[in-house]
């Protein structure tokens, strides 16, 4: 197979299926997992961000509650 400079084969799996089999047994140290954190900060942006905000605001929703929010007396 030929290939330009840029263009790398990509090597495992090609179904959903092989992905589960290979990757749902990974389970990483929580080192590894703050080591990953700390090199690639993670933000969850736009819309999630403005929807946590919303959340935590009693002017947003007023007497209303969130459904599944877990804190069904915030707004009494």
């Amino acid at each position: 197979m030929v290939a330009g400079a840029g263009a790398l084969p990509l090597v495992g799996a090609r179904t959903p299926e092989q992905v589960v089999d290979c990757a749902g047994e990974v389970e990483l140290p929580p080192e590894a997992v703050a080591r990953l954190e700390a090199a690639a900060p993670f933000e969850r942006g736009f819309p999630a961000d403005f929807i946590a905000e919303c959340e935590a605001s009693p002017f947003a929703f007023g007497e209303c509650v969130v459904a599944g929010s877990g804190d069904e007396t915030r707004y009494e």
